[in-house]
């Protein structure tokens, strides 16, 4: 069975503290970093995401090899809200759809169609668990060796602090 996530996009950005700024001077580029991360996620759940937006005008952006996340717009005046219950409603047998949204009328209709629902909250949890922390440096729990400490002292400079085992 195809697994098929149908996000509320605008409510699970707000689960992410760092795109919420980002929200409030860029919102075409808070809305792009939500979709890298709902493409890793569908990537390494090998699952379908759409995401829904309330609409602003904008038309939905094409279908692209580089977008493996479905974008839509609500057309104004109409909210995400309205959109995202059709496509619920219209949904293709075979697919195990799941909401991702917090909004509780959203919600208990997606129940009433036999969907299951995932609080934003609990899906941003759940994408930070998968990826780590954005945007965090890789680190290593071993120690560097001689040869890397020697290199780093070549292109840095400075003398090595010598412990008490050190020769």
């Amino acid at each position: 069975m195809k697994r098929v996530y149908l996000v509320d996009g605008y409510n699970l950005l707000h689960q992410f503290p760092e795109l919420r700024r980002k929200m409030e001077y860029d919102l075409e580029n808070a809305r792009e970093s939500l979709l890298a991360r709902l493409a890793g996620f569908s990537h390494a759940r090998n699952a379908e995401v759409s995401v829904v937006f309330d609409g602003s005008g904008e038309p939905d952006p094409a279908p692209s090899p580089k977008r493996t996340v479905r974008v839509r717009f609500s057309r104004p005046p109409e909210k995400a809200d309205p959109l995202i219950k059709r496509m619920i409603s219209e949904r293709k047998k075979g697919e195990e759809l799941i909401l991702v949204s917090s909004d509780r009328d959203i919600g208990d209709y997606a129940r009433l169609c036999g969907v299951k629902v995932e609080s934003a909250q609990t899906f941003a949890q759940a994408m930070e668990r998968q990826s780590g922390p954005p945007d965090s440096d890789t680190k290593t729990d071993r120690p560097m060796s001689d040869r890397e400490m020697r290199e780093w002292m070549t292109l840095f400079g400075g003398k090595r602090n010598r412990g008490p085992s050190d020769p």
